[in-house]
């Protein structure tokens, strides 16, 4: 039986979950097949903005907010800034993409199989450099 991988979600994604968006179809589907679910906390605050800047109604926020019970959020601790900060000299992304991208590398080190769930395309390029599993319906 193939064993289906936990899923590492980025706020492109997401926002994907709750709007109607060219790839709504596929995190719907994604979302619906995987039980084991992780993302920044920050992520919390980056889908706010992006219903809030895109006036979405309020039954959209409601379903965000019980979606948010699938997920684990994760932290990033002041201590690893630098190595944040390291890590980003090399690939170069915005601030919030390299913190998701460097959160999920470290939990990539700690679940094995873990999938990064993104249509930032600089974020995708830049986990693959890193050797990170991306989706392929991301790629």
């Amino acid at each position: 039986m193939n064993q289906i991988p936990p899923l590492f979600w980025d706020s492109s994604a997401l926002v994907s979950l709750l709007l109607k968006e060219k790839r709504s179809a596929l995190v719907i589907s994604l979302w619906e097949q995987h039980t084991e679910m992780y993302g920044w906390e920050w992520i919390l605050l980056e889908v706010d903005a992006a219903l809030i800047r895109r006036k979405a109604l309020p039954e959209i926020f409601k379903i965000w907010r019980e979606l948010q019970r699938g997920l684990r959020l994760l932290s990033l601790a002041s201590a690893d800034l630098r190595e944040l900060r390291r890590m980003n000299m090399d690939i170069g992304l915005r601030a919030a993409d390299a913190g998701h991208l460097f959160v999920f590398e470290q939990l990539s080190a700690r679940v094995p199989n873990v999938t990064l769930v993104s249509f930032d395309k600089e974020m995708v390029e830049a986990a693959h450099r890193l050797g990170l599993s991306v989706h392929p319906d991301c790629s």
